[in-house]
């Protein structure tokens, strides 16, 4: 599993696109029943609503997290972010990142692949980066990530990830169903867990291989792009 903390990224996907919107006009067959109106709005909210709008909107996913696929979480963790709640957001950050990685594992269209680093570079170039700022911390934060996943439902359409692959373009046979677009059910409890263990492992070497040097340059970056986002305000 590729680890997804690089600090640049060669391409961006369009911001329609990454909302998965589905849009029964444009996508044919059990595509078209894919339904990710709900989140679709709270990221809107997120984006685009008044201070009490988002506050309220930030305040129900946080209570119902389980209803909401990793595309809100991602936002949540801006939301956060951008209230100078760094913690929050770097946990939220982590949660959206477990749950995508676990949403990608159980999709059948392996083209899917891609979708949790083009997430992630929808966010703020600070966002991706403050973990590095205080890694002891950054590791607790993951760690409780990590527990609220298996703890938390997943009380959201699976399907909602296929809609970032291929298949979303080609034509669909009368075999194709909504729960042929993930793997058995019977299998996602054991997905869950390994996804948690492979991610840990990955997570911990990442971490741990970081030079001192990689380090300082790190924190210089995160204290260059502090200083224009205090000034873009």
């Amino acid at each position: 599993m590729r680890i997804i903390f690089l600090l640049l990224l060669p391409f961006i996907i369009a911001s329609s696109v990454i909302y998965a919107e589905s849009d029964k006009g444009q996508h044919q067959g059990v595509y078209a029943q894919i339904d990710t109106k709900k989140d679709i709005q709270v990221i809107d909210l997120l984006l685009n609503g008044n201070k009490e709008e988002q506050n309220q909107t930030a305040k129900k996913i946080v209570e119902h997290s389980d209803q909401y696929c990793p595309a809100v979480l991602f936002y949540l963790a801006r939301y956060f972010f951008y209230q100078n709640k760094d913690e929050d957001a770097i946990f939220w950050l982590y949660a959206a990142r477990i749950r995508i990685l676990f949403d990608i594992k159980r999709c059948t269209d392996l083209t899917v692949e891609d979708s949790s680093e083009a997430m992630s570079y929808q966010m703020p170039n600070l966002l991706r980066i403050i973990q590095f700022e205080n890694i002891d911390n950054s590791k607790v934060l993951f760690k409780k990530a990590l527990e609220w996943d298996k703890q938390t439902p997943h009380n959201y359409d699976p399907a909602w990830i296929a809609l970032h692959g291929m298949g979303v373009f080609l034509p669909t046979s009368d075999k194709t169903t909504l729960e042929s677009l993930n793997i058995p059910k019977e299998q996602w409890t054991s997905l869950a867990e390994e996804n948690r263990n492979d991610y840990l492992q990955d997570y911990m070497e990442y971490m741990d291989g970081i030079t001192p040097e990689q380090l300082t340059l790190m924190k210089k970056k995160i204290q260059e792009l502090r200083k224009e986002e205090a000034n873009n305000k």
